[in-house]
C-alpha cells in the first residue's frame, strides 16, 4: 500500500498568510551577565506592516512564499499559479488551507479553470489553526527573526531579513517537517517506520 503513495505525482501542501509589522515583538531575551539588556525597541513611526502568503510541503519541509502589501483575489491566484509552477511533474497538487472568502472567491476559482490547473483547494475547518502545520511555520519565523528584533528603524533592512528567512525556508527541511509534527507522519508514509 505504501507503494502507492507517490509524492511527486501527488502533491500535499498546507497554506496560509502571515502578517508581519515593522515593530518587534516582546519577549524573553538573555544577555551576558554585565552586559547591556536587550530591549524591544519601538519605531517612532506609523506601523507599516506587510503579507506573506505560504505553502508548506508535508513531504519535503520545503516552504514556497511569496510577499505582498496585501493579498486580494488577483494575488492570491497568482500566488496560486506561481506554487502549481513548482510542481511540473506533479499530476494533482492538494492545498490544504481555512476559509478565508479570498481562498474561494470566484476570480480566484475561474483562474485556476482558465489555467487548466492542476490544483484541488481543500478546505480546513472555519477556524481551527491547530490544524495547520504552516502555523508552526510562522511560530518559527516570529521566534527566529520579530522577537526583539533590532531593525524597527530600518524597514529596507527588515523587509531583506524577512526575505532572506523565507529563502532559507525554501529548501526541503526535514528540521522543519520534525518542528511543525509532520517528520513523524512523514516518515510513517514513505519509509513504513
Amino acid at each position: 500500500m505504501l507503494s502507492m503513495w507517490m509524492p511527486k505525482r501527488f502533491v500535499f501542501l498546507s497554506e496560509d498568510e502571515h502578517t508581519y509589522g515593522r515593530q518587534p515583538t516582546a519577549a524573553q531575551a538573555y544577555a551576558k551577565r554585565g552586559g547591556p539588556t536587550p530591549r524591544a525597541v519601538q519605531a517612532a513611526r506609523y506601523w507599516t506592516k506587510r503579507r506573506i502568503a505560504g505553502c508548506l510541503d508535508a513531504h519535503t519541509g520545503a516552504l514556497i512564499s511569496r510577499q505582498r502589501c496585501r493579498f486580494n483575489v488577483r494575488e492570491m491566484a497568482e500566488f496560486f499559479l506561481l506554487v502549481e509552477k513548482q510542481y511540473p511533474e506533479a499530476e494533482r497538487i492538494f492545498i490544504a488551507l481555512d476559509n478565508w472568502p479570498v481562498h474561494f472567491h470566484g476570480y480566484v476559482l475561474d483562474t485556476l479553470r482558465e489555467h487548466h490547473s492542476r490544483i484541488t483547494l481543500l478546505p480546513r475547518p472555519s477556524y481551527a489553526p491547530w490544524t495547520n502545520p504552516i502555523e508552526k511555520v510562522w511560530r518559527k519565523f516570529n521566534q527566529d527573526l520579530f522577537h526583539m528584533h533590532p531593525w524597527s528603524q530600518d524597514w529596507e533592512r527588515l523587509k531583506q531579513e524577512v526575505t532572506d528567512w523565507l529563502k532559507t525556508a525554501s529548501s526541503p527541511s526535514e528540521g522543519l517537517l520534525r518542528y511543525v509534527g509532520l517528520a513523524s507522519v512523514t516518515d510513517q508514509l514513505f519509509y513504513g517506520t
